[in-house]
């Protein structure tokens, strides 16, 4: 039997975001005026996949959890915590090489923003710098279902990840400012082969 052509993939992945209280509470004295909250959503595509390749990933974000609180309770100053953990799989075809079925094959984790992250900002402050380096995957032996997994810490995460310090959200204003600069844009994280499909004609 021929074998197939190497798996060419590329997966796009938007990390939920939010300004809220997960791990302390934004508070602000005011009269008779009950909070509004505008959190954003984050809807992305389901993943794809083709046939005849030696596989495919998925991506898996639900145990992760990425928030901006404030640094301290009582504090109005702006912090980003993470929690929980990342978690690629490659499942191979089981038509692919042994070598592939045994192995994994070669991928790279990177991180990103949906938009230039330079001009992505509350007033004249950048909000996120974004490390764009590629994580190298170093497969570990497989599952019993015969799939690849690999995990991303929150700590390692957070490696990539830096909110800028010194923003201070002091009124209720200033947070609905900020909630609406910070939908502007996504965190990304893609998972590649290296390889990208071209479109027949």
């Amino acid at each position: 039997m021929k074998l197939m052509k190497k798996l060419s993939a590329l997966i796009a992945l938007c990390l939920c975001l939010t300004v809220g209280g997960v791990y302390a509470t934004w508070v602000y004295s005011e009269k008779t005026d009950v909070m509004d909250l505008a959190p954003y959503l984050t809807v992305g595509l389901t993943e794809a996949t083709a046939t005849g390749t030696y596989g495919s990933y998925h991506v898996d974000s639900s145990g992760l959890t990425m928030s901006i609180d404030p640094v301290s309770d009582g504090s109005h100053e702006a912090a980003l915590k993470i929690t929980g953990s990342l978690i690629i799989t490659f499942e191979p075809n089981k038509y692919a090489p042994t070598e592939v079925r045994n192995g994994g094959i070669p991928t790279t984790v990177t991180f990103g923003t949906s938009v230039d992250q330079a001009n992505w900002k509350y007033g004249t402050t950048r909000i996120f710098t974004v490390d764009t380096t590629p994580i190298d995957v170093t497969w570990g032996t497989p599952n019993a279902a015969g799939d690849f997994v690999y995990e991303i810490d929150a700590a390692t995460i957070a490696d990539y990840f830096t909110l800028t310090s010194g923003i201070v959200l002091d009124t209720k204003t200033d947070y609905d400012a900020f909630n609406t600069a910070l939908g502007q844009g996504k965190l990304q994280v893609t998972v590649s082969d290296g390889e990208t499909s071209t479109p027949t004609t």
